[in-house]
């Protein structure tokens, strides 16, 4: 017996030299393909605008009677990548803008606590130093509902009409039975990440990626996790709470809305619903098809959008 517990004493330290070794040679590989890939923050797709000091990445297309502006959800690394099929798809007719807040994409990461009244203020003015004027059609994917919709209750003269795609809304903060998870997984994902493991997974070599593919690889390795994006988290229910504070937008709207998640979570249904009933001209339409249905429907989204914006 005791022969065995030193054969087995033995072969877990070996495992977990071995461990330690892949674990220092993947973290010195992604430093080093780092340091090449900076070559992507050098010659961004859009413009790089300043903002209380710091640079601000906005992408543009396009033009039109419509401005089209696309708000991406909590924690995508690369707003620009996941929003380009849809300005590809529109940008004959509209001018179609993607904002890259802080913390994403091409953006720079800052200092400070992001809660949703500095957020919004910072992509006015973004937009605004990119002399991309409105009024806009918001377009925003989850976390950033809250911020479109405290756009339209501050400033509505800016907003020509929210197009929701399953959108965060005031009731999100009595939906939080997956917050602590959620925050788990994503400081897992960053060590993972840091330690270069991440890139090793996904080999970020294979021939058969996009350059768009490989460009928000490049982006996921460099900023996964900040601290502008775990900032936004905590200050979800603090915006949750300035939206209950005022009437709900009246401006026009169309909800898209998951179906799962409006059988999953009562409140994402009756909250989508409201807002559409406060609009002036509001619609709410489920759609089968998961949180990122822009993504898995493509055609249903950029077919709605354009009749949303010839009522208009």
């Amino acid at each position: 017996m005791k022969k065995f517990f030193y054969v087995l004493k033995k072969l877990l330290l070996a495992i977990l030299i071995v461990l330690i070794v892949v674990v220092g040679v993947a973290f010195i590989y992604n430093r080093v393909q780092m340091r090449k890939e900076e070559v992507y923050w050098q010659n961004p797709p859009g413009q790089m605008v300043e903002v209380d000091g710091n640079k601000m990445h906005i992408y543009s297309e396009g033009k039109g009677e419509h401005t089209i502006v696309f708000m991406s959800a909590w924690g995508d690394p690369s707003p620009y990548n996941q929003f380009l099929p849809l300005c590809k798809a529109l940008n004959k007719d509209f001018r179609v803008v993607i904002v890259e807040r802080f913390g994403y994409g091409f953006s720079d990461i800052v200092d400070g606590e992001r809660d949703f009244k500095t957020i919004l203020e910072n992509d006015r003015a973004a937009l605004k130093a990119a002399g991309i004027e409105g009024p806009f059609i918001l377009c925003p994917h989850s976390i950033s509902g809250l911020e479109a919709t405290l756009w339209a209750q501050n400033y509505a003269d800016e907003v020509e009409g929210i197009v929701g795609l399953d959108m965060s809304i005031k009731e999100n903060k009595d939906m939080k039975d997956g917050e602590t998870l959620q925050n788990i997984l994503l400081g897992a994902a960053k060590v993972f990440n840091k330690s270069g493991m991440l890139r090793v997974i996904e080999n970020i070599g294979d021939s058969t990626l996009t350059e768009e593919d490989k460009m928000e690889q490049v982006i996921t390795y460099k900023i996964l996790g900040n601290k502008n994006v775990v900032s936004e988290n905590r200050q979800m229910d603090a915006a949750c709470e300035l939206i209950e504070s005022k009437p709900l937008p009246s401006v026009p709207t169309v909800q898209y809305v998951a179906k799962k998640t409006a059988q999953d979570y009562p409140l994402w249904k009756s909250g989508h619903q409201a807002l559409a009933e406060a609009s002036v001209d509001g619609q709410y339409i489920e759609m089968d098809a998961g949180h990122y249905l822009y993504k898995e429907q493509p055609g249903v989204i950029i077919d709605g959008i354009r009749e949303f914006a010839e009522k208009l």
